[in-house]
């Protein structure tokens, strides 16, 4: 017998089990993502309104998945937005269609005809993928997708310098004010209304995150960039669980240059990946060269804390991608589906879909 129902937090041991039954498998490395101790935290940084929604055959959790609701945006415009993910069957149990109820009765209970509801795949995962590009689910006109989303992930190799005219330097409680100026102008399909009282929420100390933890650029006394770095290895890491053929000599060629350069060595399969997620980027006119003097310090800060990996979430179209080229980075990409049960709002995404540029904020994800 099949059930679906809400799931409250005496489920997060039985979650997180699932969560790593179900590894992640490329042609090179095999990992899962890791959220104890509490799967239910990392949602808090978005909004208080979520649920997880469960899956259970002969009353067994076999999968679930996440609504989080937020403001937003959506062509410059604030709106109620519903997010939908961490969709986890466990290995065992796939192939029998509980994806697809688990989705159906979600958007079914969860989605309000005052939102915009979307969800986030990532490229390769073609079975998911087909749930959102060909599936209809009722009561709702379909899915569209918007311009695909792209993690570009930066794998620290060593000492780099750089020259600039701007000055770098981590923010203080007194740059609250211009951080919050700048970044609520931000109005990037599907990101989330900035302010005072969710920034503040932020870097309060309770997720693991401080002003500290934002770098601001400055040409001459003219703030022209900000971007947060944070370590979230308090809500969510990347275990590697296996290393393949194809990564093995890799693997062993950094771990020995590693002891020349001083950088941290790749981690042993069982252990995470130590990372630096980006978010609340903000660049005056988009400029490469801006974002690029924030990397470098922001490299050089994870370099000297024994990071391997930084993570940055945009489009494929961002013009900010341009700072990574003086680094070596890999890209992931994702494709971004789009519904609403208001008619103007499904029109209004039928109409923007060739140019609008979502938002991809991974600190989420």
């Amino acid at each position: 017998m099949i059930t679906i129902r809400e799931l409250d937090r005496s489920y997060n041991d039985q979650m997180l089990e699932i969560l790593a039954a179900s590894p992640m498998k490329t042609p090179v490395i095999e990992i899962s993502f890791d959220r104890s101790p509490n799967l239910f935290l990392l949602n808090e940084l978005w909004s208080q309104d979520y649920r997880y929604y469960g899956v259970f055959v002969s009353n067994k959790l076999v999968g679930f998945g996440k609504h989080l609701q937020y403001q937003g945006y959506f062509n410059e415009t604030e709106h109620t937005l519903s997010y939908f993910g961490d969709f986890c069957i466990v290995p065992r149990e796939r192939g029998k269609g509980y994806y697809k109820q688990l989705v159906e009765y979600m958007i079914s209970t969860c989605l309000q005809k005052k939102s915009i509801g979307y969800t986030v795949i990532f490229e390769g995962n073609k079975k998911a993928d087909s749930y959102f590009s060909n599936h209809r689910y009722r009561n709702i006109p379909g899915f569209r997708k918007l311009s695909p989303t792209l993690t570009r992930t930066l794998l620290i190799t060593g000492r780099k310098d750089f020259k600039t005219d701007l000055t770098i330097r981590t923010a203080e409680e007194g740059d609250k004010k211009a951080i919050l100026k700048c970044v609520m102008n931000e109005k990037k399909d599907l990101a989330q209304v900035f302010d005072r009282e969710r920034f503040e929420k932020k870097i309060s100390g309770n997720y693991g995150f401080s002003i500290q933890d934002y770098f601001l650029a400055y040409k001459a006394d003219r703030l022209v960039g900000i971007c947060g770095a944070w370590n979230m290895k308090g809500l969510k890491r990347t275990r590697v669980l296996r290393y393949k053929k194809k990564f093995l000599l890799i693997y062993f060629i950094y771990n020995l240059l590693s002891k020349l350069t001083g950088n941290k060595g790749l981690p042993r399969p069982g252990r995470s990946f130590n990372e630096v997620y980006l978010t609340d980027v903000w660049v005056r006119e988009n400029d490469p060269e801006i974002f690029k003097a924030l990397l470098f310090d922001i490299y050089k800060m994870a370099r000297s804390n024994g990071q391997h990996l930084i993570h940055y979430g945009s489009t494929q179209n961002d013009p900010l991608l341009k700072a990574f080229k003086s680094f070596f980075s890999v890209s992931l990409k994702s494709s971004v589906y789009v519904s609403s049960l208001h008619p103007e709002k499904w029109n209004s995404i039928k109409t923007s879909l060739l140019n609008t540029e979502p938002h991809f904020d991974i600190t989420k994800i």
